[in-house]
């Protein structure tokens, strides 16, 4: 029995696009240009492909995750917002995993978020803001911050 078959279509697929929601709302967050827009997608990708958790269920959440076939229907469903929209797209995609989280067991729940956050994190690292020499803006730590708690049921 596969991890995926714990779970009902729906609730599957909330943990699933969870990382991809993140992703967007962290890229929401920061002043990057054209470029840094490509390196964050590529540190996501990296990060979505090889998480630091190895329990079964990560495993697969990664590989869902990293498949273009999440990303191919969050988009048809949500189409590809603004990035003044990106955020606030995300955060229902968010809340939805946070129903599904909250029925895990906690190091379950916790390995979940910490993956997701790592996806996130890797983001947020990739490439400083325009302007900032921190590595990640105070915007983004503070996106971060939402993130987690959304993923939290906060």
């Amino acid at each position: 029995m596969s991890e995926k078959d714990r779970f009902d279509e729906e609730s599957w697929r909330a943990l699933a696009e969870a990382p991809y929601f993140a992703v967007m709302a962290t890229m929401s967050a920061g002043l990057t240009g054209p470029i840094g827009l490509f390196k964050e997608v590529r540190a996501a990708g990296k990060a979505t492909k090889h998480p630091e958790d190895g329990s079964a269920l990560i495993k697969e959440l990664s590989a869902a995750a990293g498949s273009g076939k999440v990303q191919r229907e969050v988009q048809r469903r949500v189409g590809s917002p603004s990035k003044d929209e990106m955020a606030a797209t995300a955060m229902p995609g968010l809340h939805a995993a946070a129903k599904t989280i909250a029925t895990l067991s906690p190091d379950e729940a916790d390995a979940v978020v910490s993956f997701v956050m790592d996806v996130s994190r890797a983001v947020a690292e990739a490439v400083p803001d325009k302007g900032d020499s921190d590595r990640v803006s105070t915007a983004e730590e503070d996106m971060l911050q939402a993130i987690e708690n959304a993923l939290r049921g906060g």
